[in-house]
């Protein structure tokens, strides 16, 4: 297989040459698609480019020349059409908010690429080499994709993004369905397509305080304020087009939450709380001395118990010994580990389980579980990790504490 030919590549400026190309789309099985785009000083990333690859050639949709957009979130939107991306996430970030739509069928290489135990998180470039032993460069990555007009190197690595997409697409798809676990990938692009979580609805931003390392050695007093500093966070951000750490880093807000524990919040010295920036008060006090003066009237009560704190010594034994079966599981699926389950789920799937209080030895089908680790991943994990907990239910306690 090889790759396009990005010397014929096509540079799209205007409605007409877009919606054109929209239909002719429309009526194949897949395109390739990547994006550009710049986020280095902004919260909300600048779209630079969008790359379309299909059988024959590469497409360079230039968001500065195009006002009808009407005919390409058609395309996305088609469900029978498969849109072929490398690691999706950002890209699908990117089109969410700058088009508000994101493709309805994906194929995502990397992911394909972790099914057959090529690494969990390869590169494109490294998924070239591995597959066609072909060297894709990666020298315009970081250049500027805002300028006008584009260089000829910035549009030949553009193009070169979406170049081996197609190859890619049909090597892993076979590859897959050969080995059976086309369906599994499948499964796992299509929770790619659902909404999420709407970061920009502002109701979602009262549980950002759960995202923050060290929140859970917190009492409910504190976590109040941590919420109301992580409201705070997230709505400044916004407003001022910056990075959320920009405004204020994770531990700037637990240092805040500490000193607002030990005096009066209007008497808070920011400037004497250790790591904070320079400016910090100067920029933000004042508004800070109203968030943590004002009531909290946020729909969600922080709960110090529903926050994932350390795992305690009981189930430190039992978590090592999950994570052995699932390596020993992947090895045996020859698929890389993280992708069948990850530490973070591992550890929220015994939390639930102790929280539950259900025997450890008893039938693992009265076991909530996680919704990451639901469908394919339960379906072969329920017999290895069942094991693992009837294991331990035969432990003695001073078994236990000896581990």
């Amino acid at each position: 297989m090889e790759a396009i030919d990005v010397d014929k590549r096509v540079f799209v400026s205007d409605d007409d040459t877009l919606t054109a190309l929209c239909e002719r789309w429309n009526k194949g099985d897949f395109i390739a698609l990547d994006t550009e785009f710049v986020r280095t000083d902004t919260f909300y990333p600048k779209i630079g480019l969008i790359q379309i690859g299909d059988e024959s050639g590469c497409y360079l949709i230039d968001p500065f020349g195009i006002s009808d957009w009407s005919a390409f979130i058609s395309l996305l939107q088609n469900r029978d059409l498969c849109c072929v991306v490398h690691s999706c996430s950002e890209d699908l970030a990117l089109l969410k908010g700058f088009l508000g739509t994101v493709p309805a069928q994906i194929f995502d290489t990397q992911r394909a690429a972790a099914f057959l135990g090529l690494g969990y998180s390869i590169s494109y470039q490294g998924l070239v080499k591995a597959v066609f032993d072909q060297d894709v460069p990666k020298d315009a990555t970081r250049s500027d994709w805002l300028q006008r007009p584009l260089t000829e190197q910035q549009q030949h690595y553009a193009a070169l993004d979406v170049a081996w997409l197609p190859a890619l697409y049909h090597h892993l798809k076979d590859k897959l369905e050969a080995k059976g676990y086309l369906s599994w990938l499948r499964e796992d692009c299509a929770h790619l397509s659902v909404p999420g979580i709407d970061e920009e609805d502002n109701s979602n931003w009262e549980s950002y305080y759960r995202n923050i390392k060290g929140a859970w050695g917190l009492d409910e007093t504190a976590l109040a304020l941590l919420q109301s500093l992580g409201y705070w966070r997230e709505k400044t951000a916004r407003e001022e087009n910056r990075p959320r750490s920009w405004i204020a880093r994770d531990n700037d807000l637990l240092a805040i939450v500490e000193e607002c524990r030990n005096r009066e919040t209007t008497a808070i010295e920011l400037r004497n709380i250790r790591g904070l920036p320079r400016n910090f008060e100067r920029r933000y006090g004042k508004a800070l001395v109203e968030v943590l003066t004002s009531p909290n009237t946020f729909a969600e009560r922080p709960d110090p118990d529903s926050l994932q704190a350390p795992l305690p010594r009981a189930l430190r034994r039992a978590m090592k010994h999950c994570q052995q079966a699932v390596k020993e599981k992947a090895e045996s699926l020859e698929i890389a580990p993280e992708l069948l389950a990850r530490r973070k789920q591992l550890v929220e799937l015994l939390q639930i389980h102790a929280a539950a209080s259900i025997d450890p030895g008893s039938d693992i089908d009265t076991l909530p579980w996680p919704p990451e680790l639901q469908g394919w991943r339960q379906a072969q994990l329920k017999p290895v990790i069942s094991r693992v907990l009837e294991a331990e239910a035969d432990q003695t306690p001073e078994e236990n504490h000896d581990e």
